[in-house]
């Protein structure tokens, strides 16, 4: 039999909860279950009844943290936090048992986990802590025909030219690679590298990063087998992905490579952590604070996010 996939509560002041429900109730999750819901029974009880589902939630929940989420939306609570933040290290220790074949986390905020008292800019890097794997992660956010990976992911944008490193970049190049192979079926993908500046730095006129840091980054991967090509202007890279010449783009920074995904695919996307020993992916939107409780958010990306949990899971299970 299938191992079931651990689905988190999210941030019960959010749409996780909702969402969640939603999508598993749907037609379309029913190839990639099983799945158990991870978090507290009382809110999937209350959410299920909220939404209409008779039957409640539509598959096994383990009741991990009890909260009295009592119509609670819309804004944080150091309770509720906590209560998200528990579900994720539940299910994660689910995977990392053999008693789950992958987490798919329902939203949470990061001022959330820093109210929590989890030392953490987000789902991403707690998963590595989690996994005993700190470093070795990589964002890749999948939709809309483009698949974009970061160099840095929560990171103020003074912070970004200091960050960007060969090192760094050659980790995540290499993640990225392997990543696609083992996880998407891609034996040797093409990735595309963006540069930091406008037109590729224009030839150092325009910042030297590309000279400095980003080419030699590259040269190096290549050198290691990987198939990269680059610093590409970011203006245009992403039409040349949607067009066919590259597998991934590599980003150096969050809102550098991810608007472009999100507007693309703002309701399809899909998180997934590459580098990690389990299965881990999510949709690619946050706890929607604005509509919570409203009963009118779109499971889309949730959906998204379980059927290519489980196509990884059955993936990385039949090598």
């Amino acid at each position: 039999m299938r191992k079931p996939l651990a689905v988190t509560m999210g941030d019960p002041a959010g749409i996780g909860p909702e969402v969640a429900l939603k999508a598993l109730a749907s037609p379309g999750a029913a190839d990639a279950g099983p799945f158990v819901l991870v978090g507290s029974r009382r809110v999937f009880a209350e959410t299920a009844q909220r939404l209409g589902l008779a039957a409640g939630a539509p598959c096994e929940v383990l009741d991990c943290t009890p909260v009295e989420p009592a119509g609670r939306f819309g804004a944080l609570h150091a309770d509720l936090a906590e209560a998200a933040a528990r579900s994720v290290e539940e299910a994660a220790g689910l995977a990392l048992a053999g008693r789950a074949a992958g987490v798919v986390t329902a939203p949470l905020t990061k001022e959330g986990l820093h109210l929590a008292k989890r030392p953490y800019p987000g789902h991403t890097e707690m998963l590595a802590a989690l996994c005993g794997t700190p470093g070795a992660e990589l964002m890749l956010l999948a939709g809309g025909g483009l698949r974009v990976a970061l160099v840095t992911t929560h990171l103020a944008l003074a912070d970004v030219p200091s960050m960007i490193t060969p090192e760094r970049i050659g980790r995540r190049l290499d993640a990225l690679a392997a990543g696609l192979a083992r996880d998407f079926a891609i034996p040797r993908p093409r990735i595309g590298v963006l540069a930091l500046n406008p037109h590729a730095g224009e030839g150092g006129r325009f910042g030297s990063e590309e000279l400095k840091v980003i080419a030699p980054a590259i040269e190096a991967a290549r050198a290691r087998g990987v198939t990269a090509a680059g610093p590409l202007a970011a203006d245009t890279a992403f039409r040349r992905q949607l067009a066919g010449e590259f597998d991934a783009l590599l980003a150096m920074y969050h809102d550098q490579g991810l608007p472009v995904l999100k507007t693309l695919a703002f309701e399809a996307g899909v998180n997934v952590t590459l580098g990690l020993p389990i299965v881990r992916t999510s949709p690619d939107h946050g706890t929607a604070y604005d509509i919570a409780g409203r009963s009118t958010a779109s499971e889309r990306s949730m959906l998204a996010a379980l059927r290519l949990a489980r196509e990884i899971a059955d993936r990385r299970e039949s090598k």
